[in-house]
C-alpha cells in the first residue's frame, strides 16, 4: 500500500520553477543550434549577447531555488527568482525574433532536445528533490517492496492497457472524421519518429520513449504529484488532476482520452503495490509496444 510521503509544498514549488527553467533552456539551445546569419533579423554578435544573457537568467533561476528557501534569505532569493525569470522571458523572446527561425517544423534533433530538457531534467532534479528530504530512492518511491511483483504486474497491467487505450484512440478519431469532418494529428513524437531514417536515429528516441520518458513521468506525478496532494486530504482530486495534467502535456487530442485513463490506471497501482516501479514498468510497456509497432509500420 502507498505510505504518505514527507514532500514539502516548498519543495515541490522549487521543483516546478527548476523544470520551468529547464524547459526554457532547452527551447534557448534550439534556438541557437537553428540560428542561420543569413536569415537573422539583427546581427550575429546580437543575437548571442541575447542568447548568452537568457542562459545567465535561467542558471540565476536554477541557483534560486537549488536549496530550501528559509526565512532569513526568502526575500533575496525570491527577488532573485522573480528578477531571473523575467529577463530570461524577455530575453529569449529576443534571441527567438532575432534568430528570424519561424518554421517550428519537426525534427530529431528538436525532439531530442526537448526531450532532453523535460525529461532529462526531471531525473537529477528528483535525485536533488529527495536527497533534500533525507531520503534515498528506494525510501521514497518504494523500490524495494516486491520487487518482483511489482515489475511483473506492471508490465500485465500495461499489456492488458494497450488493446484498451489504443481501441479508444482510434474510436476517438474515427467519430472525429465522422462528426465533425475533422481529422486527428498524431503526437509530434509519433511524426518525429516517422521522420527517422536511420536505426541511430531510432534508436536514441527509442530510448528517451521507453526508458527516460516512463522513468521521469512517472517519478514526477506518480512518485511526487500524486502522494503530496493525496496527503491534503483530496485523494480524488489528486487523482484527477494529475492525471488530466499527465495526459495534457502530450498535447494531442486523439491521445487524451486514452492517456488519461493510463494515468489513473498508473496512480492505482502506485497506491496498490507502494512501488512505483510498477507504474514505470507498466508505462515503459506501453511505450515500448507503440514505438515497435510504428518501426514497423514504417516498412524501413
Amino acid at each position: 500500500m502507498l505510505t504518505d510521503k514527507p514532500w514539502r509544498a516548498e519543495a515541490i514549488a522549487r521543483l516546478l520553477a527548476a523544470l520551468f527553467a529547464c524547459t526554457f533552456l532547452g527551447s534557448l539551445v534550439l534556438t541557437v543550434i537553428r540560428f542561420n546569419p543569413a536569415t537573422a533579423k539583427s546581427s550575429t554578435t546580437a543575437f548571442y549577447l541575447e542568447a548568452g544573457g537568457a542562459a545567465l537568467a535561467l542558471v540565476g533561476m536554477l541557483a534560486a531555488v537549488a536549496k530550501p528557501l528559509t526565512l532569513e534569505k526568502f526575500r533575496f532569493r525570491f527577488a532573485l527568482l522573480m528578477t531571473s525569470c523575467f529577463a530570461a522571458l524577455v530575453l529569449v523572446g529576443m534571441a527567438q525574433k532575432s534568430s528570424g527561425d519561424t518554421t517550428h517544423e519537426l525534427t530529431i534533433m528538436g525532439m531530442i532536445v526537448a526531450m532532453l530538457s523535460f525529461q532529462g531534467a526531471v531525473i537529477p532534479l528528483i535525485l536533488i528533490f529527495t536527497r533534500q528530504h533525507g531520503l534515498k530512492l528506494g525510501e521514497a518511491f518504494g523500490f524495494g517492496t516486491r520487487t518482483s511483483h511489482a515489475i511483473l504486474l506492471g508490465a500485465t497491467a500495461g499489456l492488458a492497457f494497450i488493446p484498451i487505450g489504443l481501441g479508444f484512440q482510434y474510436g476517438i478519431i474515427l467519430l472525429a472524421k465522422r462528426w465533425f469532418d475533422v481529422d486527428l494529428a498524431a503526437q509530434e513524437a509519433v511524426n518525429t519518429l516517422r521522420l527517422a531514417d536511420s536505426w541511430l536515429d531510432r534508436s536514441v528516441l527509442g530510448v528517451f520513449a521507453v526508458l527516460l520518458a516512463p522513468v521521469a513521468e512517472e517519478g514526477l506525478f506518480r512518485g511526487i504529484f500524486y502522494p503530496a496532494i493525496r496527503r491534503l486530504g483530496f485523494p480524488v482530486a489528486a487523482l484527477l488532476v494529475t492525471s488530466l495534467v499527465f495526459a495534457a502535456i502530450h498535447n494531442n487530442v486523439a491521445s487524451f482520452a486514452p492517456l488519461f485513463l493510463l494515468a489513473v490506471m498508473l496512480a492505482k497501482l502506485y497506491e496498490h503495490t507502494g512501488n512505483l516501479l510498477t507504474c514505470i514498468v507498466c508505462h515503459a510497456t506501453f511505450n515500448a509496444f507503440n514505438f515497435v509497432m510504428l518501426i514497423l509500420q514504417s516498412g524501413q
